[in-house]
């Protein structure tokens, strides 16, 4: 294959793996070049002593319309968190389920110290709302924010503050909820229509799937690039590489300093803690939701409980979910974390293992509604000028979701600038 007659795509993340596969399926030549070992951008997972370790948590949720396009869910051997969490509050754990998924589990629901009884008649209200007005994440310049919005629905301080802050802040790594009420609208919805899973293998089996369906030799690992220079780019080693078009499918502060633009001050970030231990915490397939405003973790996670292979037989893995780029060093984060656990499940905490820590500064692109409206205005104008273009899912909203839809809209903006 010639270099100029190829499409160059910078960044091995969902984005890029999404727009590679659209150029794919259209016939048009493409090369990525990614900086690290492997596919999967945030969505790597490591073994470690048998151990899967994904870098940070994160699950998948399998209502996302933009997945259904790329992935094979069959052979990803998804496993189900119960829909619902269970909630630490008031020196007690509450659970939690979704009344329309665990009928069984409404009277436990209904009649439980977190929030009141008119608070979770609310969610049946708050749950068509969402499923009625979800658009991805779209027309955010008319939207309130999350914190706003479900004051003004009505729910009382105690369940924003015991279910709705931890539950979400973990998903939009926004405790204050200014994120954008269209984009809770869209998780919301996706919850209620779907599982929120772990595949069987870890969160990389996902953009491996993708990287696995193309050409293998398209795909360049280890070739970090140092600068986009009109329609060619400039690796690390020195070396020029020219194309037809150049998309670069980074995380946004990576795609800002190629492009020679100033890069983003807010974002969301992740620590998470893994322990291993010969006994977990407690048995269920939930995330434990810290609902006592008070302590480091956000929420805490059992990943074998929900599938057992993230552990090797005999053991359980843990992971600690603090919101935000903690500003302690590793020991003291390890003991911030066991302090907070033992007054959780007991001096059984003692004997957790720890295994790794993961700090992940950009996990999220922000997401209040000034950053959507800023993306509204660009819905599908992935050019930056030129022969270059750009896709990520701060292009979209943050998310998998919005990461492949991104990948596939800048394709189709190159496929129909090339005439092809």
């Amino acid at each position: 294959m010639n270099d100029i007659d190829q499409v160059i795509i910078v960044g091995a993340g969902l984005a890029g793996l999404c727009c590679a596969r659209k150029l794919h399926d259209h016939g048009i030549p493409f090369s990525i070049y990614e900086a690290s070992d492997s596919a999967g951008g945030r969505v790597r997972t490591d073994l470690h002593d048998g151990f899967l370790l994904d870098r940070g948590f994160q699950i998948f949720l399998t209502a996302y319309p933009e997945a259904r396009k790329f992935l094979r869910y069959d052979q990803l051997d998804f496993k189900p968190f119960s829909p619902g969490a269970m909630v630490r509050a008031n020196g007690k754990f509450h659970e939690l389920s979704d009344p329309f998924r665990c009928p069984m589990s409404a009277l436990k629901t209904l009649f439980s110290s977190v929030g009141t009884i008119s608070d979770k008649l609310l969610i049946v209200s708050l749950r068509q709302k969402a499923m009625d007005s979800s658009q991805q994440g779209k027309g955010a310049a008319n939207a309130q924010s999350t914190i706003s919005a479900l004051k003004k629905f009505g729910f009382s301080e105690s369940m924003i503050n015991q279910f709705f802050r931890p539950f979400f802040a973990g998903i939009f790594l926004d405790p204050t909820l200014e994120t954008s009420e269209k984009l809770f609208d869209f998780v919301f919805d996706m919850l209620a229509r779907g599982d929120n899973v772990l595949p069987a293998h870890g969160m990389q089996s996902i953009p491996m799937q993708i990287a696995d369906s193309l050409p293998a030799d398209h795909i360049h690992y280890n070739q970090p690039v140092a600068q986009v220079e009109g329609s060619s780019i400039r690796l690390a080693s020195g070396r020029k590489v020219h194309g037809r078009a150049i998309i670069v499918a980074t995380e946004e502060p990576q795609c800002k300093r190629l492009l020679g633009m100033a890069e983003p001050k807010s974002f969301g970030s992740q620590t998470c803690v893994y322990y291993s231990t010969d006994k977990a915490p407690f048995n269920e397939p939930m995330i434990v939701l810290n609902g006592e405003n008070s302590g480091i973790v956000t929420n805490l996670v059992v990943p074998s409980n929900v599938s057992p292979s993230y552990a090797p037989p005999g053991q359980s893995l843990i992971g600690a979910v603090v919101v935000g780029d903690a500003a302690l060093n590793d020991q003291q984060l390890d003991d911030a974390v066991r302090n907070q656990m033992q007054g959780w499940f007991g001096s059984s905490v003692k004997r957790w293992n720890h295994l790794r820590t993961y700090r992940i500064k950009y996990a999220l692109p922000a997401q209040t509604n000034a950053a959507l409206v800023s993306v509204d205005g660009a819905y599908g104008a992935y050019r930056n000028g030129g022969q270059v273009y750009s896709c990520g899912d701060y292009k979209e909203t943050g998310s998998i979701n919005g990461a492949m839809l991104s990948g596939r809209h800048a394709a189709e903006a190159v496929i129909t600038a090339l005439g092809a």
